[in-house]
């Protein structure tokens, strides 16, 4: 994998009224027409992504989004598409244009960072009062106010996000975190069947040897019925066990109890979600019941078929853990806009979208006092062992 995917880049969401400017800005940010502008009111009508480097900090992904004022039935549908923008974004830079007032949407969805645009064209005292009442409305947010046209203040704008990048960087968690050192061997089970991608493993595969080869560990790389073995020519020396859900049953009855065993989809909660809120809430299938709702959501979409853990091989076996017939609905991708009358969320690992987007949904099943868990621990709660491959985190809690 050549380049760096975009859910593991940091997403700045651009977001405000409709010809505030945020189109000229991505563009000015970006060097070259990312976006199309035009003084004609909704001109862009979808989410707009461009991934760049924005130097010293990274890879980045800038977001333009439609108009939160268009009142029409179209900009409403837009309206949700920004939301969902948002949901993603790590850094959410309100757009403003700074000859009108700044619209009261935005104190809904509080910004990062707050961009006033077309600087050329007002006075500096007008600038003053504006920059003015956004401390005062939103004081947690930096601000700058910025000119597309003679890119006056975009330098700045970018130093500014960077240093948001920075310190978010600095405070958030790791992949593996506290489970990694030099020279430990850790034993991946990566099964390849249909549903592995053609000549190359699949992205949680990928991440954790490269967090494991960043930390001088040794990883090990087997396919299930290659595992007693490996385990045997290594001896005592394996430090860790990592499997794909699919196989982790199989895998607990080879792997010896004096060695961790967990799941990449456990690794990747634990990084980008609420790993002790999943293991609590995969309980709550011993009480599921036949008109009881549950969600599967996938953070890709694909083609589905018969091996497809999602769509065939998890409600089989919800299915059959329960002896009941629950109404299952699989989203892949796209999310509904209300969860609030499901049972059970089931998530995938969320490896292809962004942490924050996840941590997001997290929380709203939360407020909405709506159980949430993802595959691995559901699967493993479903086959017995969930104390044992979610025993690593509780070791490296005391």
């Amino acid at each position: 994998m050549e380049r760096k995917p975009d859910s593991l880049r940091p997403h700045i969401v651009l977001y405000g009224a409709v010809n505030a400017g945020k189109s000229s800005l991505m563009n000015a940010l970006t060097a070259q027409e990312t976006s199309i502008v035009s003084d004609a009111a909704g001109t862009t009508t979808d989410a707009v992504s461009k991934a760049m480097e924005l130097l010293p900090f990274g890879p980045v992904v800038f977001v333009d989004t439609a108009g939160l004022d268009d009142q029409t039935e179209l900009g409403a549908k837009r309206a949700v598409k920004t939301a969902a923008a948002l949901a993603g974004a790590e850094i959410k830079t309100a757009v403003a244009d700074a000859r009108y007032p700044i619209p009261e949407f935005f104190d809904r969805t509080p910004p990062t960072v707050f961009v006033l645009t077309r600087r050329d064209e007002v006075s500096e005292e007008l600038i003053a009062s504006r920059m003015e009442e956004i401390r005062k409305r939103f004081p947690a947010a930096a601000a700058v106010a910025v000119s597309s046209v003679t890119g006056v203040g975009v330098e700045e704008f970018k130093q500014i996000l960077i240093s948001s990048l920075e310190e978010k960087r600095r405070n958030e968690p790791i992949l593996m975190e506290g489970l990694t050192e030099k020279d430990k061997i850790f034993v991946l089970v990566c099964p390849i069947d249909s549903e592995a991608p053609a000549g190359r493993l699949i992205l949680p595969q990928v991440q954790t040897v490269r967090r494991i080869l960043d930390t001088y560990g040794v990883a090990v790389v087997v396919q299930p019925p290659q595992l007693t073995k490996t385990l045997a020519l290594l001896g005592g020396r394996v430090g860790l066990v990592i499997a794909d859900s699919q196989v982790i049953g199989d895998c607990a009855q080879m792997v010896p109890e004096t060695i961790p065993l967990t799941t990449f989809s456990i690794l990747f909660s634990a990084w980008r979600g609420d790993i002790r809120t999943y293991i609590l809430n995969a309980k709550i299938l011993d009480s599921i019941r036949d008109d009881d709702a549950i969600l599967i959501a996938e953070a890709c979409t694909h083609q589905v078929h018969c091996e497809d853990i999602g769509r065939v091989k998890l409600p089989a076996m919800i299915r059959r853990y329960t002896g009941k017939n629950p109404k299952i609905d699989v989203f892949g991708g796209d999310y509904p806009n209300d969860v609030s009358h499901y049972k059970l969320i089931i998530h995938c690992g969320g490896c292809l979208m962004t942490a924050a987007r996840m941590r997001n949904r997290t929380a709203e099943a939360i407020s909405l006092s709506v159980p949430i868990t993802n595959y691995g621990t559901a699967i493993a709660h479903m086959q017995g062992i969930l104390e044992r491959v979610s025993q690593i985190f509780k070791n490296e809690a005391k």
